[in-house]
């Protein structure tokens, strides 16, 4: 990136939320960590999301959710585990997609960490 850390100029229309998914890329990049291009995304999140990840160069892996559309936090650990050398972001709705606070997320994700 430039030393104003503007990213390249293009017309093509872009999500908003593109822009820290290219942030968070280019991150990975600057430090050399070229492997880190996981995203996890649960699978009850809206089409924009996969495909702002998959914009920003980043490959999406999908987590499950449970009956209620909630993340399936065991699925999400079992996932950030197994491509832990290749994790650059996790992509969560928060309110989720179906317009829920999902009860515990952050106490989980903080256990599970």
């Amino acid at each position: 990136l430039p030393a104003t850390m503007l990213f390249p100029f293009n017309q093509t229309p872009v999500p908003k939320a593109n822009t820290p998914a290219l942030a968070i890329r280019a991150y990975h990049q600057s430090r050399g960590d070229e492997r880190r291009d996981i995203c996890l995304i649960p699978s009850s999140a809206h089409g924009t999301n996969p495909a702002t990840a998959n914009m920003a160069g980043m490959r999406v892996v999908v987590t499950a959710c449970d009956a209620r559309g909630n993340v399936d936090i065991e699925d999400l650990r079992a996932k950030a585990i197994e491509h832990r050398d290749h994790l650059a972001a996790l992509m969560i709705t928060y309110p989720s997609t179906h317009g829920v606070f999902e009860e515990g997320i952050r106490e989980n994700l903080r256990h599970h960490s």
